[in-house]
């Protein structure tokens, strides 16, 4: 391999490895959102059952 063809491919090499990590963030900041959503979701649940509960009492 000359050195043209040498350069190309660690050039290669540094992009795929630059697109992983890229990928690598964006997959964990994907993971973030979701946890938040579903944290999000559990909270609103939560609060739903209490208001039921509540609502529930109330006509006893």
């Amino acid at each position: 391999m000359d050195l043209h063809h040498e350069r190309l491919a660690g050039d290669l090499f540094l992009a795929r490895a630059r697109q992983a990590d890229l990928m690598a963030d964006a997959d964990a900041a994907a993971r973030a959102r979701r946890v938040l959503a579903a944290r999000r979701w559990a909270r609103r649940a939560e609060r739903a059952t209490r208001r039921a509960a509540r609502a529930s009492a109330a006509v006893r």
